[in-house]
């Protein structure tokens, strides 16, 4: 059964890989969630440091090492989390500077740093199908991207093709990472990659829908739902 709950990662990726992880249980709620905040800043400094270290092998299921080639596990972890963790490790679609740099009105680039964020890194203990004890480490990433509602613009702005300007709306992505604490391996991804286009369109398309009084407009007042009479009354207008 436990195979039909889980979908296995792309690629195997171990906890090993991040020094400086706190894993002892923690009893208290003060030290519970010190040592939480701790493992943050743990993984924060190893997900975004300065050069990719990752040029090693790794291991597959069976313990034995295979190499990775031209990819490294730096990839192979931003693969996982579904955002970018650096500039030297962008997609070959792109540079997405719409990720890596904030833009002020004046059109001013500041380089995001780190340029995503460690939501949260805890621990879990639950009960298993069969009541076995399970404990695992639960890791959630996220990262934003600035926008734009005419798609040109966003191409222009992610290659960094025209003057900078902010974004239109703010389009997320990230991941929760589950992993197991008994092997260390990632055990299960909920990903929402940041450099998915197809997720940008449908998500501009709804927002643009809103802004036209959409299904949105008649609840939240938008366009010329404000002029809806039965929308005003479930408002309390």
């Amino acid at each position: 059964m436990d195979s039909l709950l889980w979908e296995r990662p792309e690629d195997v990726l171990k906890l090993d890989a991040i020094p400086g992880l706190q894993l002892d249980p923690v009893f208290d709620r003060v030290g519970a969630a010190q040592r939480a905040a701790e493992n943050v800043e743990a993984v924060e400094k190893w997900f975004f440091q300065s050069e990719d270290q990752g040029k090693d092998d790794y291991d597959d299921d069976d313990g034995e090492t295979e190499g990775k080639g031209e990819d490294s596990k730096d990839l192979c972890w931003q693969k996982a989390c579904g955002v970018i963790f650096r500039e030297d490790l962008m997609p070959e679609k792109g540079p997405l500077k719409t990720i890596l740099f904030n833009c002020d009105k004046s059109g001013r680039l500041t380089r995001k740093l780190p340029p995503a964020e460690i939501q949260q890194v805890r621990t879990t203990r639950r009960a298993g199908p069969d009541g076995q004890d399970i404990r695992q480490l639960i890791i959630e990433v996220t990262q934003e991207r600035r926008a734009f509602f005419d798609p040109a613009a966003q191409k222009d702005q992610d290659w960094g093709r025209k003057p900078h300007l902010p974004g239109d709306f703010i389009f997320r992505g990230g991941a929760t990472m589950i992993f197991d604490l008994r092997s260390g391996k990632l055990r299960y991804v909920i990903r929402k990659r940041i450099d998915d286009e197809a997720r940008l369109d449908a998500h501009r398309a709804f927002l643009a829908a809103h802004q036209r009084g959409g299904p949105l407009g008649a609840t939240y007042g938008s366009g010329a739902f404000l002029e809806e009479p039965f929308a005003m009354l479930h408002r309390g207008v």
